[in-house]
This record gives C-alpha cells, sequence and structure tokens, in this order.
C-alpha cells in the first residue's frame, strides 16, 4: 500500500501501476485502491485484508513479478539475435551436409567412369539415372535427406545437372589445386595422345611426368582437352592452356 498525504487516501501500488495490464484477466478492480483512493479508516483493516486476496490484486501482483523478473530490452534483443544465429546455423550444417552427401555420389561415378542423367528424370520414371537413383536410395535410410527431397525448397533441391556439374567442376579445381602444389619447381615431361570418342568429337588426353623428392617417378592425368582442329598449333595451344593451369612453364618442361 501506499499513502498521499494532499488527499489523505491511501492506493494500491501493485494494482495502480499494473491495473490496466491485469484488466479483463481475473477478478474486477476497486477503484479506491487503484483511482479513487481508500479513505474509509473505520473498515480499513477488513476493507485491505479482503482487497489482498482478490483475483484482481494477485493478478497484479504476479504482472509486478513477472515485471522483476523479464529481462531488459538489450537481452532479450541479444537473446533474440542469438536465436536467429542458432538457427542459421543449423540450416548451413544441414546444407553442408547435404552437399557432402552429394559430392560423395559424384565422387563415386566419376571415379567409376560412369554416366550421371537418365532419359527421363521425372518422378515416376524407373529410370532417372544413376545419380538421382543413388540419392534416393540414400534417402532411405537417411531421415535429413528424405525430408529435404520431400519438403526441402523446390528451388534448392542441389539435384538438377547444372549443381552436378559444379560439383565435378569444384572437384577438379581441388584436385588441381593439389597437383599444383606437388609440381613447384620440379622438371616435368608431357605425355599426350588425341583420339576421337564415341561422338566423333577429337580429344587430347594430357598426363604430367615428374619425379618425387625420393627420386621416384610420377604420372598425373591433368585431363582431356577438345580439339576442334588436329594441327600442331592447335595442339600446342592446348598443351600451354594446360600448362597454365597448373602454374607452370615451358622452361620447366623437359620434353613433350
Amino acid at each position: 500500500l501506499e499513502y498521499s498525504i494532499i488527499t489523505d487516501k491511501t492506493f494500491c501500488f501493485v494494482c495502480r501501476l499494473f491495473g490496466k495490464e491485469n484488466s479483463g484477466k481475473g477478478g474486477h478492480s476497486d477503484p479506491a485502491f487503484v483511482s479513487t483512493g481508500f479513505s474509509n479508516w473505520k473498515k480499513a483493516t477488513q476493507a485491505f485484508a479482503t482487497h489482498e486476496r482478490c483475483d484482481f490484486h494477485v493478478g497484479c501482483k504476479e504482472a509486478l513479478f513477472a515485471f522483476k523478473t523479464q529481462k531488459g530490452v538489450d537481452e532479450q534483443l541479444d537473446d533474440q539475435k542469438s536465436a536467429v544465429l542458432k538457427a542459421k546455423e543449423q540450416v548451413r550444417l544441414r546444407n553442408r551436409r547435404l552437399i557432402a552427401q552429394l559430392a560423395e555420389v559424384v565422387r563415386m561415378l566419376c571415379r567409376g567412369g560412369r554416366p550421371f542423367r537418365g532419359h527421363d528424370e521425372s518422378n515416376d520414371s524407373q529410370e532417372k539415372g544413376l545419380f538421382l537413383e543413388v540419392i534416393h536410395l540414400i534417402a532411405k535410410y537417411d531421415d535429413q535427406l528424405q525430408e529435404h527431397l520431400k519438403a526441402g525448397p523446390k528451388n534448392a533441391t542441389y539435384l538438377s545437372n547444372k549443381t552436378q556439374n559444379e560439383l565435378i567442376a569444384a572437384m577438379h579445381n581441388v584436385m588441381l589445386r593439389k597437383i599444383q602444389g606437388k609440381l613447384v619447381g620440379k622438371r616435368i615431361t608431357i605425355i599426350a595422345d588425341e583420339t576421337s570418342d564415341c561422338g566423333h568429337h577429337e580429344q587430347l588426353a594430357v598426363v604430367i611426368r615428374y619425379a618425387e623428392d625420393d627420386g621416384s617417378s610420377q604420372e598425373v592425368f591433368v585431363g582431356l582437352r577438345r580439339l576442334l582442329k588436329t594441327d600442331a598449333q592447335t595442339i600446342f595451344n592446348e598443351l600451354c592452356a594446360v600448362l597454365g593451369d597448373l602454374n607452370l612453364t615451358w622452361d620447366q618442361t623437359a620434353c613433350v
């Protein structure tokens, strides 16, 4: 309770502060303790006891306790920010795990020289191609992948041929950087040969041979290059491009 010397009346502190917030939640407010003030001193003891037990006063006390124990605005904002960051991190980790699974499938198919795509990749097709077939097989035993395929965003399934090609290109870049690291400061020889593929396109296969620090020789396949012509200048230009990709020069090349 609080007492006003000017009006010679008493008020209920918690009901006056939280009366509007608690209005309609339970019980009825007594204007004598909220707005007009209480001054019937003969019945003060009984009135105070009755007011203390009423639902409205109890509700206001609970509102006061909640106000005292609640976090400040800055703390609430920090909590909200932390919750948002945590949710984003969970999404990032889930997407990273998904990409890792897709990359493993791509790596397996590349190592085996297997075709990725089928003639009909629709949902009802029985021959979607090895990539999609393997992904759906894994999804049978992986709840997160299965949820992604069923309820994930349709504009970010990561199953398109574009994503497949991007994963292949990313793996190529990683392998290229590793090969570059092994060839730093080393003398090399180039082994190259051209042949036509099943589509009658001329392809130039390029292999780099180099010596390890222990003297053992190593050969690494660095790629196929499409040839539009098979004359000497075109082949030389492609070999120059291969050396450029590996940060090598002709000065490091012993022979071709």
